[in-house]
């Protein structure tokens, strides 16, 4: 997304928060506002034509798929193999958005893997593994989702 498309979008989310939302009285008004405000953010997110966050995904799978082989092949025998080894140099976006998808079903697979295998060094190996993968996804999406200003939606 062009920068000049981020500072439209800052100056709309601003206007609306110091201008429209506090003259509002109703609350249902008020909360869909405060929806559109919260729309506006994410789209400016997700609409970023930038491939830093979606490299910050995929380099967690990238850590899950090599801790999972770490494990051994006795851990591993009977997983599907990862979607991908490394992703190099690749700079279309939408092939990322495939790799992180087919990355996201793999761990799916591999859960599904986990619920069927008795508990064990090499299983647990590749459980903390997998879990480590999704605490730091959480984490990402936790740092990547706006954060509006909730003061300003509350009267009072």
């Amino acid at each position: 997304m062009s920068p000049d498309l981020h500072r439209l979008i800052d100056g709309i989310i601003g206007s609306i928060n110091e201008s429209v939302l506090p003259q509002l009285n109703d609350e249902f008004a008020r909360g869909q506002l405060f929806s559109a405000l919260y729309l506006l953010s994410e789209l400016q997110l997700r609409a970023d034509w930038g491939q830093g966050w979606l490299r910050e995904h995929l380099a967690i799978h990238e850590a899950a798929f090599n801790a999972v082989r770490a494990a051994g092949p006795t851990a591993t025998a009977g997983l599907p193999p990862p979607p991908f080894d490394a992703l190099g140099d690749e700079t279309s976006v939408p092939r990322l958005l495939a790799l992180r998808d087919a990355a996201d079903r793999w761990l799916c697979d591999i859960q599904r893997w986990l619920d069927a295998t008795p508990a064990g060094a090499p299983r647990d190996a590749v459980a903390q593994a997998v879990s480590q993968a999704l605490k730091a996804q959480a984490a990402l999406e936790l740092r990547l989702t706006p954060k509006p200003a909730y003061s300003k939606v509350a009267k009072g």
